[in-house]
């Protein structure tokens, strides 16, 4: 699968499932049936990589394609499954990716999970995401950076 280039990501999901291929194109053309018609199929949701780095929604998170992060925890994915240390909810946070925060949250998300030193506000702290980080602050019931009675 060399294209367009080698690219690390290309080489490392060419020795992948094709869910996962599938969860990294994203919102490549329509990839939804693809994944449908996989987990149909018996293919796992929770599916990781080779390297152990990403999981099948984690993936789908990078790729921007919320209606794939739906799909996919509608479907049996973990919303709080980690990968490398970090949750689907503290990529979207540190990627600024607002619409995908907010889907999951609404999918279960729990947003004061500590993994390290790290919550999903802390992440979106870090990425210069303030108002992401402010809202995953409120939804922790964490007090706000900003909050000046604290």
């Amino acid at each position: 699968m060399f294209w367009n280039g080698s690219t690390q990501a290309t080489i490392q999901m060419s020795t992948t499932t094709p869910l996962l291929w599938a969860a990294f194109r994203g919102a490549v053309g329509d990839q939804l049936p693809v994944i449908l018609a996989l987990i149909s199929a018996g293919a796992d949701a929770n599916a990781v990589t080779r390297a152990g780095d990403s999981n099948a929604l984690m993936l789908a998170v990078q790729s921007g394609s919320e209606v794939l992060v739906r799909a996919l925890v509608e479907h049996g994915a973990e919303v709080d499954r980690a990968a490398d240390e970090v949750t689907p909810l503290m990529l979207a946070a540190r990627i600024g990716a607002a619409r995908i925060v907010g889907s999951l949250l609404e999918l279960g998300a729990a947003p004061a999970v500590r993994i390290g030193k790290y919550t999903a506000a802390e992440y979106a702290w870090h990425g210069g995401h303030d108002q992401l980080a402010e809202l995953l602050e409120v939804c922790a019931g964490a007090p706000s950076r900003y909050d000046q009675s604290s």
